[in-house]
């Protein structure tokens, strides 16, 4: 399967008057200009180049360029810089551009709404933690029991996972054991990576 490659379009096409092809000598030339454009999956990415062509409407034959004399050559080339390539030679850049915007747009919007959590807790949140251990990424959970003006407690799950989790495995469950921080340097201490509001023991959070 062609995952990419280049492939071209028809700019233009119009009849060449005073032309006359040079098998059949008949005046039914036209010329054909296409714009090349580099495509993944068939998506356009961008334009490359573009070329024109003249041929007989009546036998066929495209002409060579060492078959037409320096005019044609020239007036070929000026058609050529008269065309502009379309917008849609641009539509997979375009359509990069907007889907990389939405993921830097939504990434900015979870950032926000995760300090948010972290700067106000509530009782019930859920936090991803990880930290790095001897050069091994290691995550846990911890749950908010209680928030004062001054301190916030936490119970921690029992299990270190090696990798990311999206939810906590069914034979986990958080500690009894209390700790406690001050609401000033509760960000500080905790590496966050994701906060979980409204959350039920036995909801499948992600």
């Amino acid at each position: 399967m062609l995952i990419f490659g280049t492939n071209k379009f028809k700019l233009k096409h119009a009849p060449f008057k005073g032309h006359r092809c040079v098998r059949c000598d008949r005046e039914e030339t036209a010329i054909k200009i296409f714009g090349h454009y580099f495509h993944i999956f068939f998506i356009p990415i961008f334009p490359l180049k573009k070329s024109a062509i003249i041929g007989c409407k009546s036998c066929k034959h495209i002409n060579a360029p060492n078959e037409v004399d320096q005019s044609v050559k020239d007036f070929m080339k000026s058609a050529k810089q008269s065309v502009k390539q379309p917008w849609y030679a641009y539509s997979g850049s375009m359509l990069l551009f907007l889907i990389v915007l939405g993921i830097t747009i939504s990434s900015k919007i979870i950032a926000h709404n995760k300090t948010e959590k972290i700067m106000s807790p509530e009782v019930g949140d859920v936090h991803l933690l990880w930290s790095n251990s001897f050069g091994f990424w290691e995550y846990s959970y911890q749950k908010v029991i209680g928030v004062n003006q001054d301190s916030i407690w936490v119970v921690r799950n029992q299990i270190m996972y090696e990798f990311r989790p999206y939810r906590m495995a069914t034979s986990d469950s958080f500690d009894t054991l209390q700790y406690g921080t001050k609401r000033s340097s509760f960000a500080n201490e905790n590496k966050i990576l994701r906060v979980y509001r409204d959350y039920k023991d036995d909801m499948n959070f992600r």
